[in-house]
């Protein structure tokens, strides 16, 4: 299984930056690091999702991505265009937990909804059925929460340290998935209704495929979002001694 998540908004450029004003630094010697860390999170993760043009971050309510693909093998082949994701601001994040002696990261965030409207492009099989077409999607997941490990390295660049991420892995759970889309079959209408009600019912299950696809875009912001301080950011700035 591949995924691929196309972001306009990974900028590329490297460049050092202050620590923004609205984020209070959390010591790294504090006892009550995730404590702190979580508490700020909590308080800045709205501004930073208005978008932070020092950081080069930008307003992501909602999300704009131009295509994010799923390839399973010969089974099936999914590719989403033109999404756009509503509901990040609306998050519960339970913990942040940054501990720079043993180079992890682990960060746990709800979300009330999340909601994909997007174009789709489909071709092959989902669970036992041959499914085709393209049109219009639009995906739901409730109370979606997702779990965000990865490995944590420093790098130097000019004499100062940076944080990195390496190996990130995600996972999620959802207490109910909703999968709607328009013009399967090449616009027929018995068959799109039929195929659309077969994954209503059988949401769980076709989580599995799809969800790999979430999992990524969810992750990806998790990683821009962090990289944007990591990368500008020195490691003594963002988390003093």
């Amino acid at each position: 299984m591949k995924v691929f998540v196309v972001f306009l908004l990974l900028n590329g450029s490297v460049f050092t930056a202050k620590l923004p004003s609205f984020v209070t630094p959390c010591k790294r010697s504090d006892e009550n690091l995730i404590e702190c860390a979580t508490n700020e999170g909590r308080k800045t993760l709205p501004q930073i999702l208005n978008g932070v043009p020092e950081l080069k971050l930008p307003n992501m309510n909602p999300l704009k991505l131009p295509e994010v693909k799923l390839d399973v093998g010969k089974n099936l082949k999914i590719k989403l265009n033109d999404l756009e994701i509503f509901g990040l601001e609306n998050n519960d994040l339970k913990i942040f937990d940054i501990n720079v002696n043993e180079r992890k990261i682990n960060v746990k965030i709800e979300f009330s909804r999340l909601n994909i409207l997007s174009k789709y492009d489909i071709n092959g099989r989902i669970l036992v059925l041959p499914i085709i077409g393209n049109g219009p999607a639009n995906i739901t997941f409730v109370d979606p929460e997702f779990h965000f490990k990865s490995d944590l390295i420093t790098t130097t660049k000019k004499s100062k340290q940076y944080l990195k991420m390496i190996n990130p892995k995600i996972s999620y759970t959802s207490k109910r998935e909703y999968y709607v889309l328009d013009n399967l079959f090449n616009g027929d209408k018995r068959l799109g209704d039929q195929m659309n009600k077969f994954l209503d019912e059988n949401w769980d299950e076709v989580s599995k495929e799809i969800g790999p696809a979430v999992t990524e875009v969810i992750s990806a912001i998790v990683q821009i979002i962090s990289n944007a301080f990591f990368n500008r950011i020195t490691m003594d700035d963002l988390l003093p001694k």
